[in-house]
């Protein structure tokens, strides 16, 4: 495709200065997208397909065209770049260590064991998903009452999903109460919860956790907290919280 010096009577030069504006504007505002499959569905209302993308790339098929499409086509002042899945969680794997500066930690009033949520394969059992670092809560032979936190921001998308991969283990400990159980809330408010019933099956599976938070993408900040109230052991580690976001870009259009 050849491209003239003119754009609908404007210099070309004030064309490439706004596009370079906004790509700056783009980059340098947006947070990077993490790597993702090809299609993901964030809840049952919502099915998106997208390409993977960094924050620094842009896709070269948005710009691609046949030379007879018409200008009505491409005729709205803004429109979607790029559709992508980006993650607000800050060291979901807890690699930071400890002390975290990630993750606050906080124990309950009737918190016996006094002890931090967070091991790792060489001070702990060598037995992280992946990385070095996990949240192991229990196993201390008295209750261990305690969370892990952290402020994230959502966008106004109703579009969230929060993952996170769980594991238990009473067929090596044997130490698990009917009253244990590890609850993760939003802003106090339960959004996956599990108990003593359901331990066997994650006994040492590793098992990934989806949750639909889409309800909380409202542009503001929330509180995520991990906690657990135990004697025996529950395990976590690698989490995430994957909200949509979308790249917009001004049309060039160019004449013939």
């Amino acid at each position: 495709m050849n491209f003239n010096k003119n754009y609908v009577g404007v210099p070309l030069s004030l064309v490439m200065a706004i596009l370079a504006l906004t790509v700056v504007f783009a980059l340098t505002t947006q947070p990077d997208l993490v790597e993702a499959a090809p299609s993901i569905s964030l809840n049952s209302q919502s099915a998106i397909n997208y390409r993977v993308l960094s924050s620094r790339s842009v896709d070269p098929a948005v710009f691609a065209g046949e030379r007879n499409e018409t200008l009505s086509a491409l005729s709205e002042i803004a429109s979607p770049l790029a559709m992508g899945v980006y993650d607000v969680i800050a060291d979901g794997g807890f690699e930071g260590g400890i002390p975290n500066a990630s993750w606050d930690e906080y124990f309950y009033p009737d918190d016996v064991a006094g002890a931090t949520p967070l091991c790792s394969n060489s001070s702990c059992a060598n037995i992280a998903y992946a990385g070095n670092w996990y949240a192991w809560y229990g196993e201390w032979g008295t209750l261990h009452h305690a969370a892990l936190t952290q402020t994230v921001y959502l966008t106004n998308t109703n579009d969230a999903q929060l993952t996170f991969w769980l594991l238990t283990a009473d067929s090596v400990f044997g130490s698990m109460q009917p009253t244990d159980a590890l609850t993760v809330t939003i802003d106090g408010n339960p959004v996956f919860t599990i108990d003593a019933s359901q331990a066997d099956t994650y006994d040492l599976l590793w098992t990934k956790i989806e949750v639909d938070v889409g309800s909380y993408a409202d542009g503001g900040d929330h509180v995520l907290s991990i906690e657990s109230a135990t004697i025996g052991s529950w395990f976590v580690d690698q989490v995430a919280l994957q909200v949509l976001r979308k790249m917009y870009f001004l049309p060039i259009l160019f004449k013939q």
